[in-house]
């Protein structure tokens, strides 16, 4: 007996809002894979009645459906079942000739026999009657059409008029085709009844549920549906796709002391945030307990980034009743489908949650050895501490907020795009996250004066480069403390604080430099706003060859999505 697998089984997406509102018998959540005969797809009329001519053949029959029985159908408390919905039978005598005409009213007819008779065997009160059926014209344009349609239903065998005189309807009304002997249901009696009688004669009807109960948006199976939609669609061109998963800090201890109610009021307003923060093509999922995912489409893992940064600032605005959240992001660089993405964003998280940073973008670095040696539990220590170094220049710097975290994030971005291996970009990740840590010695006077410094102050500013080095030299990182130390240095030789120029200049230290610009470009300041990233990529430009390298430069347009966005500024609410 073949094995249908639930995460195979995909419903119709079409839903009807009043179908939410009444009172369908409940079936059970499909909640792991299955083994029948038949696996009928869609709850509709189509698939119960083709389900009960299954199993009244001796088939093993189970049907699948998102939430209720039903959700395919149209109608309000009764649905057209008729031979006439549109001008249908003028247009088969002309395409086909007159005896498609003929051909479709007889089906039609055979239909609502069929369904008669089903209703009436299996005592199902649908409110089946006949009726006449009625397509209006609204204008003089439509009058002959009308006029040819009645012609040729008449010829199919129906019996058809043109109707002048019509009830009063809420919009204007010239004439219309009246088709007696037609036939109306209600498609919701219907179905539950056919439904009722399946799952009696041992068939089994299960609701495939896609959407979360308590915050309203999907689940962990219509991530991974949606995700392998989408990932089929774009058939492996990179840079069109994000994923982002997001735990929140400490809500699995606190939520015994909150209760079910309260619980699930922090979980719905989260919820609001999310949707606060997204676009309107972007979707959210709840995946766990306290697991949120986010799939952001037409955008890189930077776009990701700058989700995460605009969910975090709302929660913060919330800060006194919402936890704050932890995030992972990633993006498919190739053929890999939903499961690898979701499981590269869900190990960013995890580092991200282990070094103590807010959020972090997926790269190769981050997989895990078969077993972590004692050189691999150093460096764990080492990028704890080193993001508690970043946070306490962070803090010390009101004017930024997470500024060397979003470095090192861009610079890892560039780093990818560079081909730098995982352990240069490793090591560049460490280095951007310190490259300001200097500035922890520099008097507040000069770090937080709003204004333009004198040049006094600037040359006291321009220490912090040497501070930073020294600082990091003493933890035996000297790789990385040269590249702190270089970090300002031009490619033309007027940077500071040894002037080099050109190939003197580190990699690391030029990538370090256009990345610490384009934060400091489109980032919010109390005195002003931040650019947008188009205008920051033209200032970039206007000064790669003599401040910025070219190459990288281009690597962080790539890397951000290669799209110009001059017009386009990110919102920060």
């Amino acid at each position: 007996m073949p094995s249908v697998s639930s995460s195979a089984v995909r419903p119709g997406a079409t839903r009807s809002l009043w179908l939410d509102r009444s009172h369908s018998r409940s079936y059970p959540t499909l909640a792991e894979d299955l083994e029948t005969e038949v696996a009928v797809v869609g709850a509709g009329i189509t698939g119960l009645i083709t389900a009960l001519l299954l199993q009244r053949g001796g088939r093993d029959v189970v049907v699948v459906d998102q939430n209720r029985v039903g959700s395919g159908v149209t109608g309000h408390t009764t649905a057209k079942l008729s031979s006439l919905h549109q001008l249908t039978y003028a247009a088969l005598a002309d395409r086909f000739g007159a005896q498609a005409g003929v051909t479709y009213a007889a089906a039609n007819e055979a239909g609502i026999a069929h369904i008669a008779a089903i209703a009436d065997e299996l005592g199902i009160a649908c409110d089946l009657r006949r009726r006449s059926n009625f397509t209006y014209a609204a204008s003089a344009e439509d009058l002959p059409k009308i006029e040819r349609e009645v012609t040729a239903a008449h010829a199919a065998g129906l019996s058809a008029s043109f109707a002048a005189e019509l009830p009063s309807l809420p919009y204007p009304v010239l004439g219309a085709v009246e088709v007696a002997g037609q036939a109306e249901f209600h498609p919701v009696k219907f179905l539950d009844g056919v439904a009722a009688a399946l799952v009696d004669a041992g068939a089994r009807v299960e609701r495939l549920d896609l959407r979360d109960e308590v915050t309203g948006l999907g689940n962990r199976r219509a991530l991974h549906e949606d995700l392998r939609r989408v990932l089929e669609r774009r058939g492996g061109s990179p840079g069109d796709l994000a994923v982002a998963i997001l735990d929140l800090d400490g809500f699995e201890r606190e939520r015994p002391a909150l209760g079910d109610e309260q619980g699930d009021e922090v979980l719905r307003a989260v919820a609001d945030c999310l949707r606060a923060s997204m676009r309107a093509e972007d979707a959210a999922y709840r995946i766990g307990e306290e697991e949120f995912a986010v799939v952001l489409k037409g955008e890189r893992a930077w776009g990701g980034f700058r989700f995460a940064q605009r969910l975090r600032r709302r929660l913060d605005t919330h800060a006194d009743r919402l936890p704050s959240a932890t995030l992972g992001v990633a993006e498919p660089s190739g053929l890999e489908g939903g499961d690898t993405v979701i499981r590269h964003a869900a190990l960013a998280l995890h580092e991200a949650s282990r070094a103590g940073r807010e959020v972090l973008i997926y790269s190769e670095a981050l997989e895990p050895t078969a077993r972590e040696s004692h050189r691999d539990l150093e460096r764990r220590h080492l990028k704890t501490l080193t993001t508690a170094l970043a946070r306490a220049c962070d803090a010390k710097d009101s004017y930024t907020r997470s500024h060397c975290e979003t470095v090192a994030e861009t610079c890892a971005l560039i780093a990818t795009e560079l081909g730098l291996d995982d352990e240069r970009t490793a090591k560049l990740r460490l280095a951007d996250l310190l490259h300001d840590i200097g500035k922890i010695g520099i008097a507040d006077a000069v770090l937080q004066k709003p204004s333009r410094l004198t040049d006094a102050e600037f040359e006291v500013m321009k220490t912090h480069a040497r501070l930073g080095h020294s600082i990091v030299g003493g933890a035996e990182l000297g790789e990385v403390a040269d590249w702190i130390l270089h970090h300002h240095e031009r490619l033309d030789g007027a940077g500071y604080p040894e002037g080099l120029s050109g190939a003197e200049v580190p990699l690391e230290s030029r990538v370090i430099l256009v990345a610490d610009a384009f934060e400091a470009m489109t980032s919010d300041r109390p005195y002003r706003r931040g650019r947008s990233e188009g205008e920051a990529f033209v200032e970039l430009e206007r000064h790669a060859g003599t401040q910025f390298d070219v190459s990288c430069v281009d690597a962080l347009r790539r890397a951000v999505g290669g799209r110009r966005r001059t017009a386009l500024r990110l919102a920060t609410g």
